[in-house]
């Protein structure tokens, strides 16, 4: 009997391992288990290596998946025998019997409710009934030993379990140490913290959480946790896959008949083309083959971390470990944190780390000591070499911060872009701290301040305003600094300035901010004439919409009053009423000279606008612009 026990095994974070199971053998059979669900990945990947002698694997076999399996649970166990002994010469025990003979096979009745053996003894086929057997003794030394490893192998799989059987054969008998490499999927290995704070420095620990959910110990194993991302996928080995072949009738012959005339019929080549044809059709390509995958929602690339185990791990099959895998002194310090967004009115106790080891740390919970004792936990993302990172573990609510926002606006300046006046402003955003310390310690805190768009922080006075807190810029924040004393309370402002335009088309300007414009110093005399021109285009296009908007009016009076006359004409009767009747014809004739009249000044304004819209737009040929406007003058 063979005994397989996994003696190194890479696991990786994407759910997968490789693993190197080794075993003494003796003779020229090994059976190793696979769980059933994993048949194919060992198929894919398997490696079998034999040190001592010169003995290659002859042959891998095992149960053809997707028919007849064989069952390997306590209820029919029997039949597992059976099917593992089929052709080979046997004494079945049946009450008080014993039969001897070849085992031919069994034949399940009634869904499993009962099954039959049958048996070759002497000449005479027999059924027997397979409740009925109450041993089974091999004939031969040779199949009591395969029985024996085999049952062996059972042994180790419980009830609910399923598993294959991989039979090795090997070209030649002896003692062998024969290793078989293979990958299978695992539950994803998975890290735990624990960061140690004294007064004098900070030590983070490191776990690894394992799980074998393998078929075979793990004894005295290396032990490799890597973060690396091999590309790795299901695919169908084990199930017998059949190829759609087409169905090609025999044609009947029959006599010879007088030819008659009749339409071409396709060549004999052309057929077979056509079959071809109808064969690339019907058939798969690998391209279209569902593998049943899909790709990661998120994959870590950039740097790739291997935990290497320096001491040998054991772990039994269906257990799980937590192994210690780095003790490192890592550089920080214990300060306070305020942010609103969490729990308003109180910050955290907050370790600033700083990561200065020579590899990432991957995420994963971190419980917080001081002096031995647990202070809280936290979630610590992936931080890569020198990044800087803020651990909140617990609050503190001896400490209270109030916050008060002031928005001021200062005009700093104008200027002409296009036809658009920009007026600058001076955007300041003051932030004003209350903060009262109700501990006994005195305390460093960081207040955070979101960082968005042109936004910084004002160093010096501007308006009359002046900050007296600074700050430390973060990622996505500003932290400003506030030192406080135990028993205490204070106030800082903090003051964030950027930039504010407002802008407007001129030729919106009001008459009384186009006057002040025009006698403002620092623009230049091109840019006032500029704006004077653009006003004044913008004024007539005014008056040329407001001309538009009425005759477009009495456009649609005239024609409704068309559409009176129509209807009255329709109404009237021939005879004493003619004279009427050629009134009101005489009435819709002047009336269609009108709205001929009305369509073309509305089409000469639609003009002059579009004329004037495009000289606004090309107020940069200013010579042009002064041309055009003397011309409307």
């Amino acid at each position: 009997m063979v005994e397989f026990s996994v003696k190194k095994a890479i696991l990786y974070r994407t759910g997968v391992g490789w693993f190197t199971a080794e075993g003494e053998v003796s003779g020229d059979i090994i059976y190793f288990p696979v769980a059933s669900s994993a048949i194919d990945d060992f198929l894919k990947t398997s490696l079998v290596g034999i040190k001592g002698g010169l003995a290659s694997v002859k042959n891998l076999s095992f149960e053809t998946m997707g028919g007849a399996k064989s069952l390997f649970s306590s209820s029919n166990v029997v039949m597992g025998m059976i099917d593992f002994l089929r052709g080979s010469e046997v004494v079945l025990g049946v009450k008080d019997d014993n039969i001897k003979g070849r085992i031919l096979g069994y034949q399940i009745i009634g869904k499993e409710k009962h099954f039959t053996v049958s048996v070759l003894s002497g000449t005479e086929v027999r059924m027997i009934d397979g409740f009925s057997i109450n041993h089974i003794q091999p004939s031969s030394e040779k199949d009591i030993s395969r029985l024996n490893e085999f049952l062996a192998s059972l042994s180790n799989v419980s009830d609910s379990e399923r598993q294959t059987l991989l039979r090795i054969e090997l070209n030649e008998s002896g003692q062998f140490t024969v290793g078989v490499s293979f990958l299978t999927s695992v539950p994803a290995w998975k890290l735990a913290y624990r960061l140690l704070v004294d007064d004098d420095k900070m030590v983070l620990n490191t776990f690894g959480i394992v799980d074998n959910n393998t078929l075979v110990d793990w004894l005295d194993a290396k032990l490799v946790l890597s973060t690396k991302t091999p590309v790795s996928f299901e695919y169908d080995l084990s199930t017998p896959h059949k190829i759609f072949r087409p169905v090609i009738n025999r044609r009947d012959d029959t006599g010879i008949e007088p030819p008659e005339p009749s339409p071409v019929t396709p060549s004999m080549r052309s057929m077979k083309l056509s079959n071809n044809e109808i064969l690339v059709e019907q058939s798969m390509c690998f391209d279209e083959i569902d593998y049943g995958y899909e790709e990661q929602a998120e994959l870590e690339l950039g740097e790739s971390i291997e935990y290497v185990l320096k001491q040998a791990v054991t772990i039994k099959r269906k257990q799980s470990s937590m192994v210690p895998l780095s003790t490192d002194i890592i550089n920080g310090k214990r300060v306070h944190y305020f942010n609103e967004n969490n729990h308003g009115e109180h910050p955290f106790f907050v370790i600033e780390l700083e990561n200065n080891l020579d590899y990432s740390l991957d995420s994963g919970p971190i419980s917080v000591y001081e002096n031995d004792i647990y202070r809280g936990e936290a979630m610590l993302p992936r931080v890569g070499k020198g990044d800087e990172f803020l651990l909140s573990y617990a609050l503190d609510k001896n400490i209270s911060v109030s916050k008060e926002i002031k928005i001021h606006e200062y005009k700093e300046r104008i200027a002409i872009k296009g036809i658009l006046l920009h007026d600058i402003y001076s955007k300041l955003e003051v932030y004003s701290f209350e903060m009262e310390n109700k501990s006994d310690d005195d305390i460093h805190m960081y207040i955070a301040v979101p960082k968005y768009g042109d936004h910084k922080p004002l160093e010096q006075t501007l308006h009359g305003k002046k900050p007296d807190a600074v700050c430390k810029v973060a990622r996505e924040e500003f932290r400003v600094i506030i030192d406080l004393d135990a028993h205490s309370t204070s106030s800082r402002k903090f003051i964030l300035v950027s930039e504010l335009t407002k802008s407007k088309y001129l030729y919106q300007l009001t008459e009384k901010r186009l006057q002040a414009l025009l006698k403002n110093k620092s623009l230049s005399e091109e840019e006032k004439e500029i704006i004077k021109l653009v006003y004044d285009i913008g004024k007539q296009l005014d008056n040329l919409n407001s001309d538009r908007h009425t005759l477009h009016k009495k456009y649609e009076r005239t024609k409704d009053r068309r559409e009176q006359v129509i209807n009255t004409l329709k109404v009237l009767d021939t005879g004493s009423e003619d004279k009427t009747r050629r009134k009101y014809i005489s009435e819709i004739e002047d009336i269609d000279i009108t709205i001929s009249d009305l369509l073309k000044k509305i089409e000469k304004i639609d003009a002059e606008i579009k004329e004037l819209e495009k000289s606004q737009q090309d107020y940069k040929k200013l010579d042009k612009l002064k041309k055009k406007m003397n011309m409307k003058k």
